[in-house]
């Protein structure tokens, strides 16, 4: 078990910017969405046009219904860990990560971020959000003095029991999350903390 995706039936702050900017966008219409929990993003950028490619080990809820309205969403059961440049569309216009890269260790996180920055068309954005240090999650966590190359380890018991997480996670803050993309050809346009304390990040592809 992951957790509870608290957010998975509503579009939050990160969601809309995903569709401003999907809008917006003038290129080549390919999506990456990791983790997509319900599909609900993933089903409206289908109805944008976009071909959407979700990369998730569970079901979702809404691809039976994109099915129906004979719209490009392709799943593939994977665990995005071992995912390779090949398996993903040769061009990526959007990528989207809400909630599932804390459950990867930091420099496996990196590893998979490469693959796809790889795959993105210049101009193209990168949309992130993980867990907080600083948010409930965070309370009594074992690695939180450990650098984030370091913290990976199981949440405190009573997090377990509130948030139904029993997997090790990384927390992030802010500046966690900029080391995350440092190096890579991609430029920070926005991040933010949430009320909750989680972090969210918005990267655009350069060069």
């Amino acid at each position: 078990m992951y957790g509870i995706d608290v957010s998975s039936k509503r579009l939050g702050y990160l969601d809309r910017e995903v569709l401003k900017f999907a809008l917006d966008w003038k290129g080549s219409k390919f999506s990456v969405e990791f983790g997509a929990g319900s599909g609900r993003l993933s089903l409206i950028l289908a109805l944008l046009g976009y071909r959407v490619y979700i990369y998730d080990l569970g079901d979702v809820e809404l691809l039976n219904l994109a099915k129906a309205l004979k719209l490009k969403i392709f799943h593939e059961k994977t665990d995005i860990r071992y995912i390779k440049t090949s398996d993903l569309p040769e061009k990526i216009s959007i990528f989207v990560a809400e909630r599932v890269l804390h459950y990867l260790r930091f420099e496996e996180s990196r590893r998979v971020l490469a693959r796809v920055i790889r795959r993105m068309e210049k101009g193209g954005r990168l949309f992130l959000s993980l867990s907080g240090i600083n948010s409930p999650i965070g309370k009594d966590y074992e690695h939180r003095d450990f650098p984030v190359e370091k913290r990976f380890c199981l949440p405190s018991r009573e997090v377990m029991e509130k948030f139904k997480i029993d997997v090790p996670i990384c927390l992030y803050d802010i500046e966690d999350l900029r080391r995350l993309l440092d190096g890579f050809p991609v430029r920070e346009v926005k991040l933010r903390i949430t009320a909750f304390g989680n972090v969210e990040g918005i990267f655009e592809r350069i060069g």
